[in-house]
């Protein structure tokens, strides 16, 4: 299947954008036959006695928090099977966290949460076959320093590192490049724990339907249908990237966007509203020699602090906005630019402040709210209009009953959700407000 998916992010206050373009090609994959585990038997008083009550997280950006009963951080598989047959006994309700680099509610709840943190370890490396295992929360920062040791590296990233691997595949995270797929096209097998304490082993080698159906939803699970434990992963050759930014206008790369598509391995743009400028980054494989030059004054004083400062008295006077975009692509993309790097290096993106994100951002420039919903509505609109769908990495507005008109394929994930985890431990608010509706539906799903 064949995605268009146009990103914006916005990075002043409400008006402030900057539109990325990626074109996203989703493949199918097999996957193998579930084999089961036997439980084993937990006290309770030892698992409580690994929780910690009254901690509350946070993401990433500071947009959601929550205080779970109790939080862990287990590392071991046995240790999470106890926490799941804990969680079972109390009749509550549990989820399971990376980094929390995810600008929504997703990973929240009231019940118990699971850290991936002490879950980190990389498990294995075949040279001969190119692959890798790793524990589901190792981050992708961890594994691009790894795989150069090996002479690995994965074919395409998206713009953040700091992102466990479970998180980074239940979310739905993408690069760039239409000849490319969003990041868990890259996973050949998975270890995925239920909420009855069964390990299923999914891979992509047997055309079994149901098994299929199984895998592919483990692909996007959204933290829905159990404890992901560990994730092998197709890499390639160690190699290099070659990244050109230029300066350009939305008028010229509208007009010339399947050649740009067709000439770059991968390829972005970024468009600064109340002007027609845009900055072009083109990037491709190459055998060059490391070639980088890095600034702190034009990076970090100007593009950091300066830009966050602007901002912050853009929320009070918001006539500043076309002021500074003007500004700031004149400063830092009006001329061009050239470097050659390690690929992960090349495709990560420095994320900046913390910033309510809906696949664009509107920045807390000193922790100051800006007003977004209006253009977040307005933004909404033309996406669905267009027949887009929402990043689920990202905050949105859209209920069920939206999601399943723009999912067919929901009724699937579902029953696959049902079976893997009949009595919802699972589940959380995000889960029940965009996938199944009211608690009082829970039961036909």
């Amino acid at each position: 299947m064949l995605d268009f998916i146009f990103l914006t992010k916005c990075i002043t206050s409400s008006q402030f954008l900057i539109i990325l373009c990626f074109l996203q090609i989703t493949d199918s994959l097999l996957i193998h036959l579930p084999s089961l585990k036997p439980l084993i038997v937990s006290s309770s008083f030892e698992v409580m006695d690994q929780g910690v009550p009254g901690c509350t997280f946070s993401n990433w950006a500071q947009t959601f928090t929550c205080t779970p009963q109790l939080s862990f951080h287990p590392s071991s598989e046995a240790e999470i099977r106890k926490i799941l047959e804990f969680t079972q006994s109390r009749n509550e309700r549990v989820k399971v966290v990376g980094k929390g680099h995810s600008p929504s509610d997703i990973a929240c709840t009231d019940g118990f949460l699971i850290y991936t943190d002490k879950f980190n370890r990389l498990l294995n490396v075949d040279r001969k076959m190119g692959q890798v295992m790793v524990e589901a929360g190792m981050t992708l920062e961890q594994l691009n320093n790894e795989l150069p040791q090996h002479g690995l590296a994965l074919a395409n990233l998206g713009a953040v590192s700091d992102i466990s691997m479970g998180g980074m595949i239940g979310t739905g995270t993408h690069g760039s490049g239409i000849r490319h797929g969003m990041l868990a096209t890259q996973v050949v097998k998975v270890r995925l724990m239920t909420a009855a304490g069964q390990v299923l082993e999914l891979s992509n080698d047997m055309d079994n339907d149901e098994e299929r159906d199984m895998f592919h939803a483990v692909q996007l699970h959204l933290g829905a249908l159990g404890v992901l434990l560990t994730i092998t992963l197709q890499c390639v050759k160690a190699f290099r990237l070659e990244m050109v930014q230029t300066p350009g206008t939305l008028t010229q790369v509208v007009d010339d966007l399947h050649n740009y598509l067709q000439c770059w391995e991968f390829f972005r743009f970024f468009w600064f509203p109340h002007t027609n400028s845009v900055a072009l980054l083109q990037v491709k494989s190459t055998d060059k020699k490391v070639h980088v030059k890095h600034s702190w004054f034009w990076d970090r004083l100007v593009g950091f602090y300066l830009l966050e400062f602007l901002l912050w008295l853009s929320s009070f006077l918001p006539i500043l906005v076309p002021w500074i975009n003007r500004l700031f692509f004149f400063l830092l993309f009006s001329t061009p630019r050239h470097s050659v790097e390690r690929s992960d290096r090349v495709f990560h993106f420095d994320c900046l402040f913390h910033q309510h994100v809906q696949d664009w951002a509107v920045p807390l420039p000193y922790g100051k709210e800006v007003e977004r919903e209006k253009y977040w509505k307005g933004y909404e609109a033309i996406m669905k209009s267009a027949g887009g769908r929402p990043h689920w990495a990202k905050a949105h507005s859209c209920n069920h009953k939206d999601i399943q008109q723009m999912f067919p394929e929901l009724p699937r994930f579902l029953a696959i959700r049902q079976k893997l985890d009949p009595t919802g431990i699972f589940l959380n608010d995000y889960l029940q407000r965009t996938l199944i509706g009211p608690y009082d539906n829970m039961c036909a799903q």
